[in-house]
């Protein structure tokens, strides 16, 4: 919408209800009580009651609170956000004086509350932001902000703690305290030498060396679709890539899912320059049982529809032993790292190739295995010096080697003896001759504050111009002194 002035009053309604359907600032239950478990944490899936979970996202996460002085939002006496906002019962569209813009107020019951789109915050279960674009200048603003923006140094964190500190109240728990520490940390960064010269030449800041990643999902079932069946009449529904690989022709029928998805562009069965990069979810591993067999057979063996393979067969796991599945992935692993022969199957290497063909890499860094550990996750506790390597292990060995020396005290002993039979030194013999050497200008400059150090210490001079110490930052770098 480029031009509403001239726009007859149909039109302008048509435009307001248009975006009225879209967009409101109204709280259906502004009185709901807050429930036990976090509105956030509550998946799309589990929704009962629509209503009462659209008020209960609105509180946590849609209102404006803290705004005054002491908040960020605070600029020249007022907050940059414009809040509170108008109240209003129905939507209006008007013409701003002072900007000479067309704007579009929401209707709006809670004067804190920010405008929202009920299909889109009860999807992304967390804060948003929506705003009608009512002029074509006001559009290329947006565009050219973002574009033009630039980013922003980070702070040292020194700084970041006081930042936080400053702002925290005595109450406030220690959990708020790092969950403020971790997003002040990620939020701001610099920019590398190597990304402002990627940006300036046009160059893509990430690749895959030309390869592309394709992701099989075997839990697609679980999926909530964002539009009905009915919604699709007039267009085509896509299909996802299990869907791609059943609906192939003849001449790819003994192609198994695996291969298909690595070797192969579907649904047009082109061939890559280079072949794709392969993700399978869910990671099973054998533990998991039916799903895992199951997820092994439908990768690894040729098929048009499940049921009709699984036909004349009890479980997937006898259809897994029956195709020799774990022998074939040996082959595929032998392939992939370069080995001429597989992996005898009751070999010990077997379980490292199994893992790797789970993707999941049971031999990861303790870092990446933590990272991996959710907030419900049990550690076992175990008491330091009780664990099988520790009571196996000769703690005393070492102790052993070193009895000829004497025990501790004995050692103490010996060294305060040595001290005190250090002959005293002759302050009054001449001093060590130095070889003559050429000194840099930053090393006489040295010399020479070391010289004024040890005048002051000889003379009980105290000093408080002549720098305490100093760092030396090597040829490429210049003396600092403190």
């Amino acid at each position: 919408m480029t031009n509403l002035e001239n726009e007859s009053e149909e039109t302008l309604q048509n435009v307001l209800e248009y975006f009225s359907d879209l967009v409101t600032a109204i709280d259906p239950n502004p009185n709901s009580e807050d429930p036990e478990i976090h509105p956030c944490r509550v998946g799309y899936n589990q929704v009962i009651d629509f209503e009462k979970d659209l008020s209960q996202l609105l509180h946590k996460v849609q209102r404006h609170t803290k705004c005054g002085p002491q908040s960020t939002c605070w600029k020249k006496g007022k907050c940059r956000f414009n809040f509170p906002k108008p109240l209003q019962e129905t939507a209006s569209l008007t013409k701003s004086l002072e900007k000479s813009e067309w704007e579009f107020f929401p209707a709006c019951n809670d004067d804190k509350l920010n405008k929202y789109n009920q299909f889109i915050i009860q999807l992304w279960r967390g804060n948003m932001d929506i705003a009608p674009v009512i002029s074509k200048k006001a559009l290329i603003a947006y565009l050219t902000k973002y574009i033009a923006k630039c980013e922003v140094s980070s702070k040292a964190l020194d700084e970041i703690f006081t930042d936080i500190i400053n702002k925290l109240q005595d109450d406030d728990k220690a959990k708020k305290v790092m969950q403020k520490v971790f997003i002040k940390s990620c939020a701001e960064r610099d920019i590398s030498a190597q990304e402002v010269m990627h940006t300036l030449l046009g160059l893509k800041l990430y690749n895959a060396g030309g390869r592309k990643f394709v992701t099989i999902n075997f839990k697609n079932e679980e999926w909530i679709p964002v539009m009905d069946d009915t919604d699709y009449e007039n267009g085509k529904k896509g299909t996802n890539i299990i869907e791609k690989y059943q609906s192939r022709g003849i001449e790819h029928a003994n192609i198994t899912l695996y291969h298909a998805c690595l070797n192969y562009s579907l649904p047009k069965w082109t061939k890559p320059s280079k072949q794709n990069i392969l993700r399978v979810f869910p990671r099973y591993k054998i533990e998991n049982g039916e799903n895992f067999f199951r997820q092994q057979v439908l990768l690894h063996v040729p098929w048009m529809d499940e049921t009709q393979l699984l036909d004349g067969y009890d479980t997937w796991e006898e259809l897994y032993i029956h195709h020799n599945i774990e022998e074939k992935v040996n082959v595929i692993m032998c392939e992939l790292n370069g080995v001429d022969q597989p992996h005898d199957s009751q070999d010990s290497d077997n379980s490292d190739a199994e893992s790797e063909m789970n993707y999941d890499n049971i031999e990861d860094e303790e870092a990446m295995i933590l990272s991996r550990l959710g907030p419900q996750s049990t550690i076992p506790q175990v008491e330091l010096g009780r664990r099988e390597e520790d009571v196996k292990y000769d703690w005393h060995a070492n102790d052993k080697e070193y009895k000829q020396f004497g025990t501790l005290k004995e050692m103490q002993t010996f060294l305060e003896r040595m001290k005190s039979a250090e002959p005293t030194i002759n302050t009054s013999a001449s001093p060590m001759k130095i070889p003559d050497v050429t000194l840099n200008a930053e090393q006489q400059e040295i010399i020479s504050v070391i010289k004024e150090q040890i005048a002051t210490i000889k003379l009980n001079i105290t000093d408080n111009s002549l720098p305490k110490s100093m760092i030396v930052q090597g040829k490429a770098g210049e003396n600092v002194f403190k």
